[in-house]
Parts: C-alpha cells; sequence; structure tokens
C-alpha cells in the first residue's frame, strides 16, 4: 500500500511534466517516458524501502536434539598424504556437526607414512576408519569407501581439505 501511494502521489506530481512534455512529443509517449523514468522506479524504490522497515523476519526453531541429527560419514581420499592427512583429520574431527560423525580414510596405496598416521589416530578415535585400496586412483578409492557407508549422509573431501 504504501509503494501504490508513492506511486500515485509520484504521478499527481509529475502531471505538469506530462503536460510540458505532451507538447513536444504527443501525451502518450509522454506518459510512457514519466512512467518509465519516474513513477516506476520511484515504486520499487518504495516496496523497498517498505519491506526493509516493516518485514519482520520469522524466528528459526532451534536445530533438533543431537540425537536427531542423521549419522554422516565423511571420505577422505589419500595417496601420498603424510603432510596434510593428520591435519585434515583432526579439522573433521572438530567439526561442530551435532549427529554420529564417522570419518573414513580411504588410503589409495600410499608409499609413505599417510596409512600408519591414520592407524595412530583410529586407534585413538572410534570415529576414525582407515580403509585399504589397491592404487587405482581417487575415484576408485572413493567408490570403494563408499559400499562400506552405513550413515544416512555422505560427504567426501580432499586429504589436504580442512573443514
Amino acid at each position: 500500500m504504501i509503494a501504490l501511494s508513492w506511486a500515485g502521489f509520484s504521478t499527481w506530481l509529475a502531471l505538469p511534466w506530462i503536460s510540458d512534455l505532451a507538447e513536444m512529443i504527443t501525451l502518450p509517449l509522454a506518459i510512457f517516458v514519466v512512467t518509465g523514468l519516474a513513477v516506476i522506479p520511484g515504486y520499487l524504490t518504495a516496496y523497498l524501502i517498505a519491506t526493509l522497515l516493516l518485514d519482520r523476519s520469522r524466528e528459526l526453531p532451534f536445530p533438533p536434539a543431537p540425537s536427531d541429527w542423521p549419522g554422516l560419514t565423511l571420505i577422505i581420499a589419500a595417496f601420498n598424504e603424510e603432510d596434510q592427512i593428520e591435519e585434515t583429520v583432526n579439522y573433521a574431527l572438530a567439526s561442530d556437526y551435532l549427529g554420529e560423525l564417522e570419518i573414513i580414510v580411504a588410503n589409495d596405496g600410499s608409499t609413505d607414512q599417510t596409512a600408519a598416521i591414520v592407524e595412530r589416530l583410529a586407534a585413538s578415535n572410534r570415529a576414525v576408519t582407515l580403509l585399504e585400496v589397491e592404487h587405482g586412483g581417487k575415484a576408485l578409492a572413493l567408490n570403494q569407501a563408499l559400499a562400506t557407508v552405513t550413515t544416512k549422509l555422505v560427504a567426501t573431501i580432499d586429504a589436504d581439505t580442512l573443514l
């Protein structure tokens, strides 16, 4: 209503301008020009201002209890990632996801200490699992890890990603 009132007021104010302009370019064209240059932009601006001032957002409900959050499996495909894998897993463990979190590190035949680091992390935290995969590339490692997932949600990250 505020925007429509403003558009009406703008049109009333623009009547002399329309009249003067109509003497130069015809009345229909003058109405078109003034409406396009003044009335419509004024209406849109008034609408925007009115909604920003008067609209009140609704309160969001509290998040459901942690027991209501579905389980999440985070799959990390790793190949020779000994420099980053521990930090990546620790960041994932420190996430604020309220449901059950399982982390599967799919070791894609690493020749460095990646597997040993993940085994140590798995020994100290039961949420971490090491899945040894014969070297065949990231897609194969992810697919083999996906076959072991039992949770409703799955996410994948690279071995050098910090959540």
